[in-house]
């Protein structure tokens, strides 16, 4: 019996294994929740609704809770309970969660929720407490229909993520990850949202009735909290409600803010940092105390602006000042002109006690200056000099923007290893290797790969599950994992890349001394500058290779495509994340020749080749950091590089179908093309400008060791160790193994 048979068999009967305990946990999780109590232990599907009475319910990571038209999932009617959902709670009804208890009295009802999973109401709400004290924490998924009318009040219905029914709830809602999709809509004067982190895409707005402060048609209820650590939050959705924080971290302003202030404060309170995108109004009052940090976008054309207006009746339109202001210039064209960062209908007081950013460009001056009503940013020509004549423009070049090169890079680097690997399935084998068994030799390692895929025995299991059909006909599989570093110059920053992917291919012999082949690969690279910049890259590779013999010589060639999808993020001076994707397209060639020398039992290969890319990326434009944005119309980016290379090995033979071989290898290339990663961008007001990014080195040295391992007369497993010389900017090293397999 082949031995892809009973490897086969046994694939098979695990998979009907595992199956039938499948099938048995669903049975399982369905007997688990037919009691309808609120405690679901076993993963699997339940239809059942759940209505919990006692303490403690639970929905276990695995389950899935779901129900259809007019009913909710899951209940809550105890007075105390703690519910932790790490499932999936899902209906069409009016709501997917709902607890029903009292707000006040001798009893009144506690919930402590805590979601870890999923909760779901496309038609409805998340989750809506129809009375009593809840307190939610959510690192899942909380999605509600979003139904959020322009103004938001105890009796006017809404649909959300999470909707306190007015005058009868109240509580907590913590966000510290995972997203919440739809409204979020409070009530009382002691409901609070605390975010740590996550993402909320929604309104937030006060529901309470009339009472006091609160519920009118100017007073609004409810506070919001920013507690941010080191990171930021974007606001996704109107806010409406009595008091808004900012207490540690950087909020994204991205939306209007209504703060009728009240018992619980003045209105928005500044003490991290708040970054203003575009012209934004604060209806309410504005503070910024000490610790706080303004920051405002400044473009040739305008500015962010935050307008501070009054309350409908009384009060509000008041902006109390201290702390930093924060100049965020994008790239662009200036001339001397005024910009008005922040008005207040009611009257500015106090004053910033830093300005950060200046004009990056000699020829003009900037002053900030706090009238009565308005901060003013006046920017003027310095003293003793000209004005910037219209034919001398005043230039800010954008910044941190050298990442688009080091992908390019990467990308160049991980095909000429590719071109390298399969020249070597015939042209490094040794004298009298009929088999020509695998890719060995890897004398030039340009591939910068950083995730090792694994043990030699990692790689047998893999290579068991390949088709018949490949390894009847010449199946082979190499999978490499490298890491590399790009030095940094005085122009561009410097860059690492880690990545992980395989080749798998079928040859054949075509007549006595040639050989043809096929392959494909994949492989899937990250990219991290030495800045806040990063990239990421998916390569799926189509090659044809081949090799004969002329004489003593033993020559090789390649042909290959790749497409390449990039994606690009950057932080250009903390003002969002400027995000892009864009295509790649590789054409490869190479060729080489190699000359077996046999020595004593020593087999030696001295060979000599040239290797060619050409790659070609499409347009992109960024997203995600308004004026700060970039984007390109394409490039071409060409390398050719020949190469000369040694190796040596012998092999240690143990019984007939056994055999060990390690083996030795130098090599030398050089960039003959322009090495220069020079590129031309577009600001968003179409100015041009070019970004010099870190250069590859042109000329590597690598050295290199390589075990083979024959385990009987059809199996061939490999494993690499190679390293480039740091005689340039360019240093790295790689681990890699591969398997052939023949019938």
């Amino acid at each position: 019996m082949p031995l892809s048979q009973p490897r086969a068999h046994l694939v098979r009967v695990f998979s009907a294994t595992a199956h039938l305990l499948a099938m048995l946990a669903a049975l399982q999780a369905h007997a688990d929740c037919a009691a309808g109590d609120g405690v679901l232990t076993t993963p699997g599907v339940c239809t059942t609704p759940q209505i919990l009475i006692g303490a403690t319910g639970t929905i276990v990571s695995g389950a899935t809770l779901s129900t259809g038209l007019n009913r909710t999932a899951y209940s809550v009617s105890s007075n105390n309970a703690m519910v932790t959902n790490s499932g999936v709670v899902t209906s069409q009804g009016q709501q997917a969660v709902l607890v029903n208890g009292t707000f006040a009295g001798p009893t009144p009802t506690v919930v402590n929720l805590t979601n870890n999973g999923s909760i779901r109401a496309p038609s409805g709400n998340g989750i809506f407490i129809a009375g009593g004290t809840v307190n939610i924490v959510n690192q899942g998924n909380i999605s509600g229909l979003l139904n959020a009318p322009a103004r938001v009040g105890p009796a006017i219905p809404v649909s959300g993520a999470i909707v306190f029914n007015p005058a009868t709830s109240g509580g907590t809602i913590t966000q510290k990850g995972g997203t919440i999709d739809g409204g979020i809509f409070v009530s009382g004067f002691d409901t609070v949202l605390n975010v740590t982190g996550g993402s909320i895409n929604g309104p937030i707005a006060d529901r309470t009735p009339a009472s006091g402060a609160a519920g009118s048609s100017q007073g609004r209820g409810g506070a919001i909290n920013f507690d941010l650590g080191s990171g930021s939050f974007s606001s996704n959705g109107e806010i409406s409600v009595g008091v808004v924080n900012v207490r540690s971290g950087t909020l994204v302003l991205g939306n209007d803010v209504y703060v009728s202030g009240g018992m619980n404060g003045v209105g928005l309170t500044n003490s991290a940092r708040l970054q203003i995108n575009g012209i934004r109004t604060v209806t309410g009052d504005f503070v910024q105390n000490a610790g706080g940090s303004l920051v405002m976008q400044v473009s040739p054309t305008m500015s962010s602006q935050l307008n501070i207006a009054r309350l409908p009746f009384f009060g509000g339109g008041t902006a109390k000042l201290a702390g930093t202001l924060v100049l965020a210039y994008e790239p662009g064209i200036y001339n001397a002109r005024n910009y008005t960062l922040l008005s207040a209908a009611n009257g500015v007081s106090g004053a910033f006690s830093t300005i950060s950013g200046t004009v990056p460009t000699a020829g003009l001056t900037q002053s900030v200056s706090v009238g009565a009503q308005t901060v003013d940013l006046v920017l003027g020509t310095a003293t003793g000099t000209a004005a910037p004549a219209p034919s001398e423009p005043v230039v800010v070049a954008p910044t941190n923007d050298t990442v688009f090169s080091a992908v390019t890079t990467t990308a160049i680097l991980n095909a000429q290893s590719a071109n390298r690997m399969l020249l070597d399935r015939w042209g490094a084998a040794p004298p009298g290797a009929a088999e020509a068994p695998a890719a060995a030799s890897l004398a030039f390692m340009a591939q910068p790969q950083a995730a090792s895929m694994g043990s030699l025995a990692a790689v047998d299991v893999l290579g068991a599950v390949l088709p018949e059909t490949m390894a009847r006909y010449g199946g082979w599989f190499w999978g490499a994992g490298n890491f590399a570093s790009l030095n940094g110059s005085a122009t561009a920053p410097g860059f690492t890349a880690g990545s992980g992917g395989f080749l798998a291919g079928i040859d054949q012999p075509a007549g006595d001394e040639a050989w043809l082949g096929a392959a494909a690969g994949y492989s899937h690279t990250g990219v991290s500058e030495h800045s806040t910049s990063n990239g990421d890259m998916d390569t799926g590779r189509l090659a044809l290779y081949g090799g004969s013999r002329a004489g003593p010589a033993v020559l090789s060639a390649t042909l290959g495509y790749a497409y390449d999808r990039i994606s690009t993020a950057r932080l250009p001076s903390g003002m969002g994340t400027a995000q892009e994707a864009h295509d790649g397209q590789e054409v490869t060639a190479a060729a080489q020749a190699g000359l077996p020398l046999d020595l004593g039992g020593l087999s030696m290969m001295p060979r000599a080749g040239i290797q060619f890319v050409n790659l070609f990326e499409g347009n992109f434009t960024e997203s995600g950091a308004d004026g700060f944005n970039l984007a390109n119309a394409g490039r071409n980016t060409d390398s050719l590089q020949p190469y000369v290379a040694f190796s040596a090995r012998r092999s240690f033979t143990g019984d007939e179908s056994t055999a060990v071989t390690p083996e030795l290898r130098l090599g030398y290339t050089r960039e003959a093309l322009s090495n220069n990663r020079l590129l031309t961008v577009a600001t968003v007001g179409g100015v041009d400008f070019p970004v010099q990014g870190v250069r590859p080195s042109k000329n590597m040295l690598t050295a290199g060791v390589e075990l083979t391992m024959q385990a009987g007369t059809n199996l061939y497993l490999y494993a690499d160790y190679d390293a480039v010389v740091p005689t340039g900017n360019t240093a790295y090293q790689v681990v890699s193994d591969g398997l052939r397999i023949r019938f």
